[in-house]
């Protein structure tokens, strides 16, 4: 209605987060007598500020949800197979994802920490639109039928893979971790909504137990305050438990689309 009156109004790109406060604003201004007005949403206006995260659970309520799923591995990894090695990335995953649950609970988000064990429950966890974090750690796949990448959380009754692809995504989360091989390969990076801020993916395949404790490591810096890239880098540089070439060779296996993000 003001563009209709004739008057010049300004938008931001997107909605902003700042303390307990979410929304947005514009102004509405008059190119003739250059009268201006500022419109903040919720209420706040001029001289007027943002309340900090409160101590308890009210301050929670404020807050949005990370949704957390971890997938099945491999139907081929029995428990009487008796090889330890197969069974210890996927102990590792549980523990690595619950401590990440863990720190951004410490930041005010609420956890939804689910074993997806199939498509079915893996969407039922992420196409809820208040996620505003989604982090999975399970394998992924290029099939070969003409899409570009899939995720597997589990396995169908016949054995074959039960396949998520980018179309099966409908969410809007603002930071998205998809710890499994050939995540960032296809339209996963542009599959998660507008509010997308920050996507991560494996380029190629990696070696589980590399990629859940890089997962774990750079949550550890995102938490602290880092950028992304930044947080990748110490990941990669702090752990001792990989080398430079597994993580950053000469083509990158980890795709990062806003290096300079910051989750806090």
């Amino acid at each position: 209605s003001a563009v209709a009156a004739g008057r010049v109004v300004t938008i931001p790109g997107s909605a902003i987060s700042l303390n307990e406060w979410h929304g947005t604003g514009y102004i509405t201004r008059n190119p003739n007598t250059g009268e201006g007005t500022y419109i903040i949403s919720n209420g706040y206006a001029g001289g007027g500020t943002s309340s900090s995260p409160a101590p308890g659970a009210l301050g929670f309520l404020a807050r949005r949800y990370a949704a957390i799923a971890l997938g099945k591995p491999a139907r081929e990894v029995l428990l009487n197979s008796g090889i330890f090695n197969y069974w210890l990335p996927f102990a590792m995953d549980e523990y690595v994802t619950f401590h990440i649950a863990l720190m951004l609970m410490a930041r005010g988000y609420i956890p939804r920490f689910e074993n997806t064990f199939s498509k079915a429950t893996f969407l039922n966890l992420v196409n809820r639109q208040d996620n505003a974090i989604i982090y999975y750690s399970g394998h992924g796949a290029k099939p070969g039928n003409g899409y570009d990448a899939s995720l597997i959380p589990g396995y169908l009754p016949n054995g074959d893979p039960d396949y998520v692809y980018p179309n099966d995504i409908h969410a809007n989360a603002r930071v998205v971790f998809l710890n499994a091989c050939h995540s960032a390969t296809g339209n996963f990076s542009t599959a998660f909504g507008s509010g997308n801020e920050l996507f991560l993916g494996w380029d190629k395949a990696i070696y589980p137990t590399v990629s859940t404790y890089f997962g774990y490591e750079w949550w550890k810096f995102m938490a602290l305050g880092s950028t992304a890239s930044f947080a990748a880098s110490a990941a990669e540089l702090g752990s001792g438990f990989f080398t430079s070439d597994e993580v950053f060779p000469a083509q990158p296996k980890i795709k990062i689309s806003n290096p300079n993000f910051r989750l806090w």
